[in-house]
């Protein structure tokens, strides 16, 4: 809420002139005519900055860029051992990445006076975000290149195999899955190119595991139940406190779904239920100090989903089709709350289709789709709640030959609702009424 926040977001014109801003707390020459901005959903969601302060210094994106690579191989073989039928997949991938960034040093001077500021803010074409000090109201800023200030090259790779086997036994009534998989993580580190000194390069690897059963035990009747368990592993290379070489731990977790599905009516008709328990352990939780105005890191403990959801396919004439799911969860952080931006309720989907099969509009489909998004926690502090919401789209599309030409329209209602949000004061809303033409081939 806007009165716990001690920084303020300051939206300018296209003189530089303060409009209004966004937080109640008072800030160092703060003019008390500026209005107050209390709606918190950001419409004009990008942020085209191209002069950025951290730390007294005043900055401007240098070029950048960035280069990824991949080589990839699967082997895949079918075959009989006595009663079973497998299906084998030996799998590997090898990738890379090499990545620069360039920043410059500038100073910003007022024209008449020659004044440097130096404060903590970041000016943008769209909004300017104020932590500190605000620059004293003049139209007449010139921005001087000093020197390049930092110029960082890094680099990293990733080797992964794996083995997976697909077991069919009698007669396809039971279905079980295996595999294996290591994962060989290289963080080279950064090099600065300006000084010459490189970054240690480290690495992380794993292996883990995944197992999968399905069972028909009534033949003929189009019932079955599956259970899955897999494991997750994700390397983590960002240090714990900054500059003291202590690494997070690696993200390990485990994802276990029991269930049930049934196919009906040759299967024009499909439901499907289950109850999943996930949990993965260490995961790195980004807390918004109010005070400083900076990030940071927390890890410990285990973070944990547990749920339900429901869904149904269901072609109910050649021209008619709905698909509708729903679900409900709770997603804990390993403090007990709620993670931020994950629904924790009832939630549900839906699209409708219709397919003209004859007169002038054959080849034509056309449908619509709702979404219902629960409410969501706003940030780690559990400070305040996004409101949940519904949306409604729509699509139409023509077939021919090869061709598919689809018309999309996204957010029919117009609605101007909370996608995510970091703290308080920043949110992403979700995009106006919009539509997109797309044309695609297939061969």
């Amino acid at each position: 809420t806007p009165d716990i926040i001690p920084i303020g977001y300051a939206f300018v014109d296209a003189a530089g002139e303060i409009v209004g801003r966004i937080g109640t707390a008072p800030q160092p020459n703060d003019n008390p005519d500026t209005p107050i901005i209390e709606n918190l959903k950001f419409t004009d969601t990008g942020l085209y900055s191209d002069i950025i302060m951290s730390n007294a210094v005043t900055r401007i994106s240098g070029p950048s860029a960035a280069k990824n690579w991949g080589v990839f191989f699967d082997l895949t073989g079918e075959f009989k051992t006595g009663p079973i039928d497998h299906r084998l997949l030996i799998y590997s991938q090898f990738q890379g990445n090499r990545s620069r960034g360039q920043f410059t040093n500038v100073t910003i001077k007022e024209e008449f006076g020659g004044s440097e500021f130096t404060n903590n803010l970041v000016i943008a074409n769209a909004f300017s975000v104020l932590r500190q000090n605000k620059l004293p109201e003049s139209d007449n800023y010139y921005i001087f290149p000093d020197e390049v200030g930092s110029d960082n090259e890094s680099t990293g790779n990733q080797f992964a195999v794996g083995i997976q086997d697909n077991l069919s036994m009698a007669k396809g009534r039971i279905l079980l899955t295996g595999g294996a998989r290591f994962d060989d993580v290289v963080n080279g580190g950064s090099d600065n190119l300006l000084t010459g000194t490189s970054g240690p390069s480290r690495t992380q690897n794993n292996w883990v595991y995944k197992f999968g059963a399905v069972g028909k035990p009534i033949a003929d009747t189009g019932i079955s139940l599956f259970y899955n368990f897999s494991q997750t592993f994700i390397a983590q290379f960002g240090e714990k406190i900054v500059g003291s070489g202590e690494l997070f731990d690696n993200l390990e977790g485990e994802a276990k779904e029991i269930g049930v599905k049934m196919e009906l009516f040759d299967s024009s008709l499909v439901l499907t239920a289950s109850y999943f328990d996930n949990e993965l352990q260490a995961q790195p939780i980004r807390i918004f100090n109010e005070q400083t105005g900076l990030d940071e890191f927390l890890q410990g403990g285990t973070t944990t989903v547990k749920g339900w959801e429901m869904d149904m396919a269901w072609q109910i004439t050649e021209q008619i089709g709905v698909v509708f799911g729903m679900g409900e969860l709770d997603s804990l952080s390993p403090a007990g709350t709620f993670l931020r931006n994950v629904q924790n309720d009832f939630n549900y989907k839906f699209l409708g289709r219709y397919r003209f099969t004859d007169g002038a509009l054959k080849g034509i489909t056309t449908g619509i789709s709702v979404v219902k998004i629960s409410d969501r926690i706003g940030n780690n502090n559990q400070s305040f709640t996004t409101d949940g919401y519904t949306t409604l789209d729509a699509f139409v599309y023509y077939d021919w030959q090869n061709w598919r030409f689809q018309l999309n329209a996204y957010n029919l209602s117009d609605k101007d609702e909370v996608i995510s949000s970091i703290f308080g004061a920043l949110a992403l809303a979700e995009n106006n009424r919009n539509v997109r033409f797309s044309v695609s081939y297939r061969y």
